[in-house]
């Protein structure tokens, strides 16, 4: 009971931090376009019901995108800005993070749930819950990240009915986690995978003689029960497929497998096509994103899996087989089909809460292990353990914030930004606009900025400065080169802001540039060695 209440103490205490500093966040880039594919979508939907003009739904707004992504928390978040009258647009994006980041959060507690039924242990679930919850980059998206990290967010979700689904064929547990990862398909497409890995765990429990160990049958009626979930969650939830035909629906599909879109990404210290990316892509950034200590309890905890099952397939073994393949077959899919990905792993996140769970096995043997060899209590062994564990994230989390996404861990090197992105999606662009703010009190203030990030970040800004502000895009000659001084040059502003994004190998020579207007640098945000964010004055330009 003693320790039950230290983790909802623990939980409670997370909660309420991340509620209050999930004010402190800037935009990303498609923070915008994902509230107006809201508006689009509700606007469809009143239409289609004909309650349109009793919602003053303005004839204006366009229909939906038929290959949008899943818009139903988007939707809720505007509900919610109506329910509130929030009518500023600041407020409405602070209001956006704070619920961003409850999803995230009631994610970390269901997994937690699911880790201590499955471990039957209280402490070493709740451990594996922090595996899951304080990982700096992820925590970071988990306030903004209103695609990647609620596909994440539900895949954490819909492993506890899972789990029960698995272990008894529970009717009830297909259903739930049928709405779930039905809900999970719309928000990431790809997601299609989880329902065939976990069909054919179940054909294979039915089916597979076992020669060392006999699994209890299951009813085989729970398959189509789950399938019919699943198939009316996606279908009910997702404006985008109704009236679609099978052909549609499969381009959406493809589409979503190969975005098309000019994009490069900057790896390894070049930039390379996102459409022709290397087989070690992903491996490589989850490599260098991972808290190491993580690293080292998922290779051990995936290590000592492989030899249970090696040595006998039971209940447990089975249920590690789904959650095995539950990461792998993602990873092995993107590379055979050569999948177009962009900005680090954040395509990818949904495999995290797989990852997360071989973290806490590998815990819990190291903890078994540790308390056979040395004679102190239980008790301190496991707080020394899981000290040494969390101390480096729970560090960077503090020291970075509101910046998490840009962490790195050692093997990225000293400053990983001569190797990989920084802050792709120039959520730093706020504190720079509002130290602009801050030290010209000038009533018209212009800001050019890389791809207009600036720009994207002007809604958060307080209402009473955002009048001050005008915006210019400064843009770059081809996207996998950069020209600096025209591109710089070619823009008449009052300052010059960049995330260092498109500067690539020459962003070793802008951090301490002697050359304009890299030299007249007034504000940075140097992380880590990393200098994530310039803002520089901009003057007219020095006669060649």
């Amino acid at each position: 009971m003693k320790h039950k209440r230290i983790v909802q103490l623990i939980f409670l205490a997370l909660f309420l931090s991340g509620m209050f500093y999930s004010k402190d966040f800037g935009i990303s880039w498609d923070e915008e376009w994902h509230r107006n594919d809201a508006k689009e979508t509700i606007a469809f939907i009143s239409r289609l019901l004909g309650i349109d003009k009793i919602l003053n739904i303005s004839n204006h707004i366009p229909d939906p995108n038929q290959i949008g992504y899943g818009t139903l928390f988007e939707m809720t978040f505007l509900a919610i800005e109506k329910l509130f009258s929030i009518e500023d647009i600041r407020h409405a994006y602070i209001l956006r993070h704070a619920l961003n980041f409850l999803i995230y959060f009631f994610s970390a507690y269901i997994f937690f749930l699911f880790a201590k039924k499955q471990t039957q242990s209280y402490a070493i679930g709740f451990i594996t819950s922090m595996f899951y919850l304080l990982h700096p980059r992820l925590l970071g998206h988990g306030f903004y990240n209103c695609k990647d990290s609620i596909a994440q967010a539900l895949i954490a979700c819909a492993l506890l009915p899972l789990y029960s689904a698995i272990k008894s064929g529970s009717r009830r547990a297909n259903i739930i986690s049928g709405i779930i990862i039905g809900l999970g398909i719309i928000q990431r497409i790809p997601l299609i995978y989880l329902p065939f890995i976990y069909l054919s765990v179940i054909f294979f429990k039915n089916f597979y003689e076992f020669k060392n160990d006999t699994l209890e049958k299951q009813n085989l009626i729970v398959i189509p029960i789950f399938l019919t979930t699943l198939c009316l969650s996606a279908y009910l939830l997702q404006p985008a497929f109704w009236g679609a035909s099978f052909h549609e629906l499969k381009s959406i599909f493809l589409w979503f497998k190969n975005h098309h879109a000019p994009a490069f990404n900057y790896y390894l210290g070049s930039y390379i096509s996102a459409r022709d990316l290397p087989w070690h892509y992903v491996p490589v950034w989850v490599f260098v994103t991972t808290p190491i200590s993580f690293l080292f309890f998922f290779c051990l905890g995936v290590f000592k899996t492989l030899h249970k099952i090696y040595k006998k397939i039971n209940q447990e073994q089975l249920f590690d087989i789904f959650m095995l393949m539950g990461f792998l077959i993602p990873i092995f899919a993107i590379i055979l089909a050569n999948s177009t990905l962009y900005d680090g792993w954040r395509h990818m996140f949904f495999i995290y809460p797989f990852l997360a769970y071989f973290m806490g096995i590998g815990f819990s043997w190291t903890y078994k292990y540790l308390k056979i060899k040395f004679v102190y209590s239980q008790k301190i062994i496991l707080i020394i353990l899981t000290s040494i564990t969390f101390y480096e994230p729970i560090f960077k989390i503090i020291k970075l914030h509101p910046h998490q996404n840009v962490y790195f861990n050692y093997f990225a090197g000293k400053d990983p930004m001569l190797y990989f992105e920084g802050d792709y999606w120039a959520n730093s662009m706020r504190k720079g606009i509002e130290w602009i703010l801050e030290n010209d009190t000038r009533n018209k203030i212009t800001i050019a900025s890389t791809m207009n990030g600036a720009k994207f970040n002007y809604p958060i800004i307080e209402k009473n400065h955002r009048e001050r502000l005008a915006f210019v895009r400064m843009e770059h000659e081809n996207n996998n080169t950069i020209t600096l001084k025209p591109a710089v040059w070619g823009t008449q502003a009052d300052y010059y802001i960049t995330n260092f994004k498109w500067a690539g190998s020459d962003y070793r020579h802008l951090k301490d540039s002697t050359f304009y207007p890299y030299n007249s640098e007034l504000f940075s945000i140097i992380k880590d060695d990393m200098k994530i964010l310039g803002v520089y004055k901009y003057e007219k330009p020095p006669e060649n």
